[in-house]
């Protein structure tokens, strides 16, 4: 509800809800500048799992805490903004454990994505980073080296429970598997894969996720080049639309403990070609959003599984959405 006789272009708004086992509320608090060209958000969330049993619905069901409460404060900042042949966003979050809370973590992470549109070619790129502190983490809010943490996942019909695709696509491993949701610090080349990493002592961390970490993504799209096929089509292109690109990751992700020093772990990328197909309508139902299935092929990886050792060789995952 807007609350402009508080202050001008401002708003709160809460919600609850019940669902996949997930008991969760948030209320909070946004307004935007005057010229409405940079938003500020304060809230306070808090998520509950009553038992085991709320994690058989889920995708990634080891990364949740049955019978803990998840309570956050947050604050963010979104300016988006455009320039010559492009437009961007900045987002900033900032989030620390709160009362009621099982938890005790913080975090602050930054995000910027560019979008550049060079006529018959489009550049895409999006730069990650989060530093994160606390002696006691909910795993479903940790920072994931790959895509999305589970928190996020909530907030999709697609990916916040089992259905969609093989379970089994999902599972991590000594090996890289096939479902990735864009996010995190964006390695998608290592989805589904535990990234082993030898710490000071040699012995061997799991870096799938962490808490503070680095990434870079771009994609360069060339479907405008055979825009021709998509005008022989025109009742085939008013429906679906078809993106094609190469892209590139790279990032590191911490691997550390709680007390002790950071470390960072290998610098890892990934290289490859994808492909975005967007259901732009669906003729009988008028009012559901576009639908949006990514198919990425991540070719070349730098950091290799001992199970598959070649750098070059065919890989792929699958994805709702862009990855950025």
């Amino acid at each position: 509800t807007l609350t402009d006789k508080f202050v001008k272009n401002s708003w709160f708004y809460c919600n609850a809800r019940h669902v996949d086992g997930l008991d969760g509320a948030e209320a909070g608090f946004e307004f935007t500048d005057r010229k409405q060209k940079n938003k500020f958000t304060v809230s306070y969330k808090m998520m509950y799992r009553a038992d085991s049993s709320d994690l058989n619905y889920l995708v990634f069901g080891n990364e949740w805490t049955p019978g803990k409460f998840n309570n956050t404060v947050n604050f963010g900042y979104d300016h988006p903004y455009s320039y010559h042949k492009g437009k961007g966003d900045i987002r900033m979050n900032l989030r620390s454990s709160s009362i009621g809370s099982d938890y005790n973590y913080q975090y602050m992470n930054l995000c910027v994505v560019n979008k550049n549109d060079l006529g018959k070619i489009n550049i895409n790129t999006r730069f990650f980073a989060q530093i994160g502190t606390g002696t006691n983490w909910a795993k479903e809010s940790m920072l994931f080296a790959a895509g999305e943490n589970p928190e996020e996942m909530m907030d999709s019909k697609y990916t916040r429970s089992m259905g969609l695709f093989p379970t089994e696509w999902a599972d991590f491993g000594t090996d890289v598997n096939h479902f990735q949701e864009g996010g995190g610090v964006g390695l998608r080349g290592y989805a589904g894969y535990y990234m082993p990493q030898e710490d000071w002592y040699g012995d061997v961390r799991k870096t799938y996720k962490g808490t503070t970490g680095y990434g870079f993504s771009t994609e360069i799209e060339f479907q405008e080049l055979f825009g021709f096929i998509g005008k022989a089509m025109p009742r085939v292109n008013s429906i679906f639309h078809l993106d094609t690109y190469l892209f590139g990751d790279i990032g590191s992700i911490n691997f550390n403990d709680p007390g002790e020093k950071l470390a960072m772990s290998d610098f890892r990328a990934d290289a490859g070609v994808g492909t975005a197909l967007t259901i732009k309508r669906f003729p009988p139902l008028q009012t559901v959003k576009p639908l949006t299935i990514r198919f990425d092929m991540p070719l070349f990886l730098n950091s290799v599984p001992y199970v598959s050792q070649n750098y070059v060789q065919f890989r792929w995952v699958v994805g709702i959405s862009r990855a950025f």
